[in-house]
Formats: C-alpha cells, sequence, structure tokens
C-alpha cells in the first residue's frame, strides 16, 4: 500500500511538470511530405496539440500502468495481459491529461490560474487513487468511489465541450480533439464488470462519432459560446444514460443523483464563464 501511495505523490510531480512545460515551451509543428504520389507532394503536419496530446497520452498511459500493476488483483499478470482485461480503466485519467495539457485552462488573474493547476493536479492524483481503489470490488464504499470517479469524468466532459465554442478558428482541430475524448470518458462512466470489452468498445465509438458530429454542426449556429456548450454536454448525458438502460435497479438511484449533482455543478461553473472569471483556450 504503501508503494502505491508513493507512487501516486510520483505521478503528481510528472503531471505538474509536463503541465509546466506545455505552458512555457511552445513545440514547433512537424511536417512530414511523402515522395510525389500521381506527381503531387502530400504533407501531413502535426501541430503543437497533435504533439502534446500525443504526449499527454503516453504519460498518462504510463503512469497509470505503474500504479495499477502493483494492486494485488494484477500483480501476477504481465503487462500485455493487464492492458488486455483492464484497458477501460486507462481512459479517465487519459481524458483529464488530455484536456488539461492541451485545453489549458487559463484566468486573467494569475492566482486563479495556478488555483486551476493546483486543482487539475490534485484531481488526477485522485483519480489515480479511486481507480487503484475500484479494482477491488469488494472494497469498502466501492460505490461512493465509483460516484467520484463519474463526478471527475462529467467535470471533464464539461470543460471539454465548452472548449471547441471559445475557440471556433481552431474547430477543425478541436472537433476530433473533442469526440476522441469523448470516447475515454464515456469508457469510465460505461464500464462494468458485466459489460464486455467488445460491447464497451462499439458503445463508446458511438458516443465519440455522435459528439464529433455534434461538435462540428454547432460551430456554425449562431447560438452563444455558452448554450453550445450546455447542449453539447445534454446530448452526452443523454446518450450515456440510453447507454445505462441496463442498470440494475440499486444502480439507477445513484446514476439520478449523478445527474442532479453535475447539474448543480454546470450551473456554476457556466457563470464564472459567463462572467469571464474563468476561460479556456486552445493551447
Amino acid at each position: 500500500m504503501s508503494d502505491f501511495r508513493q507512487r501516486i505523490s510520483l505521478v503528481g510531480w510528472v503531471m505538474a511538470l509536463l503541465m509546466t512545460l506545455t505552458l512555457v515551451w511552445r513545440l514547433p509543428d512537424i511536417t512530414w511530405t511523402s515522395p510525389q504520389i500521381f506527381g503531387r507532394d502530400f504533407s501531413v503536419t502535426a501541430t503543437p496539440n497533435v504533439i502534446e496530446g500525443l504526449l499527454a497520452l503516453l504519460v498518462s498511459f504510463a503512469v497509470t500502468d505503474s500504479i495499477i500493476q502493483v494492486h494485488p488483483r494484477l500483480q501476477a499478470l504481465s503487462a500485455i495481459h493487464r492492458l488486455q482485461l483492464f484497458w477501460p480503466v486507462y481512459s479517465l485519467p487519459a481524458a483529464e491529461a488530455l484536456v488539461v495539457v492541451v485545453a489549458q485552462p487559463v484566468s486573467d488573474v494569475p492566482a486563479l490560474s495556478a488555483l486551476v493547476l493546483v486543482a487539475a493536479i490534485g484531481a488526477y492524483m485522485l483519480t489515480q487513487f479511486l481507480l487503484y481503489e475500484s479494482l477491488d470490488l469488494s472494497t469498502p464504499h466501492i460505490g461512493q468511489f465509483v460516484f467520484v470517479l463519474h463526478g471527475l469524468a462529467y467535470v471533464t466532459g464539461l470543460l471539454l465541450f465548452l472548449l471547441v465554442y471559445q475557440n471556433k478558428g481552431s474547430h477543425l482541430v478541436a472537433v476530433p480533439f473533442i469526440g476522441a475524448t469523448a470516447v475515454l470518458l464515456a469508457m469510465e462512466l460505461l464500464r462494468r464488470e458485466d459489460v464486455t470489452n467488445l460491447v464497451l468498445l462499439r458503445s463508446t465509438g458511438i458516443v465519440g462519432l455522435a459528439m464529433a458530429a455534434a461538435a462540428l454542426m454547432v460551430t456554425i449556429t449562431n447560438l452563444s459560446n455558452l448554450t453550445q456548450g450546455i447542449l453539447l454536454l445534454w446530448m452526452f448525458f443523454l446518450m450515456i444514460s440510453n447507454f445505462q438502460d441496463g442498470l440494475p435497479e440499486s444502480l439507477r438511484s445513484r446514476r439520478l443523483l449523478e445527474y442532479l449533482c453535475f447539474s448543480l455543478l454546470v450551473l456554476v461553473l457556466a457563470v464564472l464563464i459567463e462572467n469571464g472569471s474563468l476561460r479556456l483556450t486552445l493551447a
């Protein structure tokens, strides 16, 4: 247990370093040009957003694996076997890392920016702790742990969906980014012991494609940024709840409580963003 807690502490420092580097170090575009095909040159450009996103995914995957591999339930498994059986566990930390590193929440007030950075690192460490504890279904308070994990997923989703509307000029980057991150968030919200990985992958893929298409559509509307963000958020709610129709009766009341609590949080953050106290920028 002490080794597990030490690893989570180290993870906090790693993520703090990664976030700081993306704030102060601007990566250059990387362009790859292929040989001529049918007499034309084809090139692919990796923007800083793409590079930082891939880096965030790799770092998040590595640190999550380093933590869960010491769990008694997983210690006897090889790295490949562990990934095959528990790959949905990696999804929420990866989504959080993507949103914070690529879509850096900033404020005009330096103290608030620092507070947001500390809160993001704390939320990431809390996620790792709860994921570790939730691997054992006999853990006391497992229901509360899952409730908090879902809350963290919804908060990440809210920040994600508000991103595209404050960066309309960058929607070609933001739309696929939203779709991919929505898949990761849906994995956390829909994963259960009685759901096979194939069913989970199919369901989350549908969610991701639908959210990417919706994000592209709303960027051409005349609705306010906040209204567009709320519309996407509630669409995400509806899709997740649709795939949760088969939940046992004992879990449905907890899901309803999640929706009510998160709706209240939406109102609070909406006020902060609407009056300019908090803004999101695409790094």
